[in-house]
Formats: structure tokens, sequence, C-alpha cells
């Protein structure tokens, strides 16, 4: 109800054209913000380099459209070759959601990776992704 709140507030400041209400892009699970999960904060920092000028802050009213996201509704519609590369250990994005999107797919490769949402934007992770898209692309078009 929370987001809802948020959310209604924000559309009402842009309907009468006032600046945005706000709400944290990212913060601990004890926070309000669009990403809460335990390792969402540490996770997202992270890949923000230090002299950035990212603020953690998005209009609210991104939050009216995330109960209507739902990937899955669309799945059986994809004619071309997918790769699908997901966490395991998601958080943010839960595995089984995942599956049940795959499953839907005619033409896809799924790579489950035993990591969690936010370990595979850098190091080794990183890599071997790039590794696998790049062999995947090649595959797709030889």
């Amino acid at each position: 109800m929370k987001s809802i709140g948020h959310g209604l507030r924000d559309l009402a400041r842009a309907l009468s054209f006032r600046k945005p209400h706000y709400v944290p892009f990212v913060a601990g699970p004890e926070e309000f913000a669009l990403m809460n999960t335990p390792d969402s904060k540490t996770g997202y920092m992270a890949l923000i380099p230090e002299d950035s000028l990212w603020e953690n802050r998005t209009p609210a009213r991104i939050l009216l459209g995330i109960p209507l996201y739902r990937p899955v509704r669309f799945a059986d519609k994809i004619k071309c070759p997918v790769l699908i590369i997901y966490a395991g250990k998601d958080t943010l994005i839960p595995p089984d959601m995942v599956e049940k999107t795959i499953a839907r797919i005619k033409n896809v490769k799924a790579v489950r990776l035993d990591v969690g949402h936010f370990e595979i934007y850098a190091g080794a992770q990183f890599d071997r992704i790039a590794e696998m898209e790049g062999e995947f692309i090649k595959q797709c078009l030889a």
C-alpha cells in the first residue's frame, strides 16, 4: 500500500506540473525503496563509480506500473532464439518466476548460475556471461 500512496502522490504532482515526488531507488530491507532486498543496497551501490553524479532516487510513479509488469505473458510469442542467464540465488527476481518464463519460450537456452542478483555485473561472472553471450550470438548467426 505504501507503494501505491507514493505513486499516486507523484502522479498528482505530474498532473499539476510540479516537481516529482521521489522515492529511494535502492535501500536496505528495513527501508522503503524500489529495491530493498537484503543484497540490493550493497550490490547496487558497488556498481556505482565513486565520482558518479547518480542520485539514489526515482520518481515514485514508476511504482504504479511494477505490479502490471509480467513478461511471462508474452514469452510464448517470442520467435527468435533466446538466451536467458539468471541468478539462482536472486532475492530480487525469484528464480522460479524466471523458470516459468523459460518454460513458455520455444527456442531458449537457459543458464542458471549459482549467484545472487548483483554478482553478475562485475568481475569474473561478468566476463563469463559476456563469453556465453558472444558464443550464443555466433551460434545464432552461423
